[in-house]
């Protein structure tokens, strides 16, 4: 999956308009349905489905042949009744584009969510999505879940009002993602993201670079309200942490318990200002 323009608001996400950007020819959806009927028409689902099969599973939809390219044919509004299929590596990288059109996909958290599959997110925003289910059950990662040797870059996008959790049960990790595989953030903005236990904004368990990035004004109930690292290698350029809450334990900026940091050095040096925290942390 990459190159999104995505606009992810309530609970779900919206493909925006990228003027003057190409793509190569790929699956085209052409429908606003959240179906898997033989009606003629391709809907999102289908061509996902497609997409990681490598093939026609869904006759709607033109079959998916290793590096695939997800495009629109119209704009509107795309409601999920259940979530959308988790991606793998046997399906290749997806790139999922909109450009030309404005598509919102009203979904629920972790919209995405990969398990050794490989994508990149351009000029995107994940917003006010929430990682938890009916019944109480949680789901870290409300904007994204990257699982175990998954790869995903994101740049000039942006992470807002994501939630994992309920205060103050169940709780929830990592308010706008959960990094299990590896993750590389350029020039994105995470802003006012909350997490009901540790990581209001990133809980990050494997390699993680974040470069000329911002993280602003995000919440924890527990600790690393701007970035939990417990167990990953962890490498922030020129980025900027400000006014991020650890509320438990502590870590308004970071809160690091396990695996490494490396912070680098002027003119690239991280900032941080304005962080509260009750015990340990940046």
């Amino acid at each position: 999956m990459a190159a999104f323009g995505l606009l992810l608001s309530t609970g779900g996400l919206a493909l925006n308009p990228q003027p003057g950007r190409a793509h190569a020819a790929g699956i085209v959806v052409t429908s606003l349905a959240d179906t898997l009927t033989a009606d003629g028409q391709c809907t999102l689902r289908e061509a996902l489905a497609n997409a990681q099969a490598d093939s026609a599973v869904h006759a709607d939809c033109a079959g998916g042949a290793g590096f695939d390219v997800v495009t629109f044919s119209l704009s509107g509004v795309i409601a999920l009744a259940s979530p959308l299929p988790q991606l793998d590596s046997t399906g290749g990288a997806i790139t999922i584009d909109g450009v030309g059109q404005a598509v919102t996909v009203d979904g629920g958290g972790a919209v995405v969510n990969l398990h050794g599959a490989q994508m990149v997110v351009t000029g995107s925003s994940f917003t006010a999505n929430t990682a938890l289910l009916a019944g109480g059950t949680v789901l870290n990662g409300a904007g994204v879940r990257l699982g175990a040797a998954a790869l995903l870059h994101v740049s000039n996008s942006t992470f807002n009002g994501n939630t994992a959790g309920q205060d103050p049960v169940p709780w929830g990790n990592g308010g706008a993602l959960v990094n299990q595989g590896t993750g590389t953030f350029s020039a994105t903005t995470f802003e006012s993201n909350h997490a009901s236990q540790d990581g209001g904004t990133i809980y990050n368990r494997w390699p993680l670079t974040i470069t000329n990035s911002t993280l602003r004004g995000n919440t924890a109930l527990d600790s690393g309200a701007g970035l939990k690292n417990n167990g990953g290698a962890v490498v922030v350029i020129g980025s900027t942490f400000t006014a991020n809450d650890g509320r438990g334990e502590g870590g308004g900026g970071l809160s690091q318990d396990g695996g490494s940091l490396t912070m680098a050095t002027a003119p690239y040096r991280a900032t941080w200002r304005g962080h509260p925290a009750k015990a340990v942390g940046c």
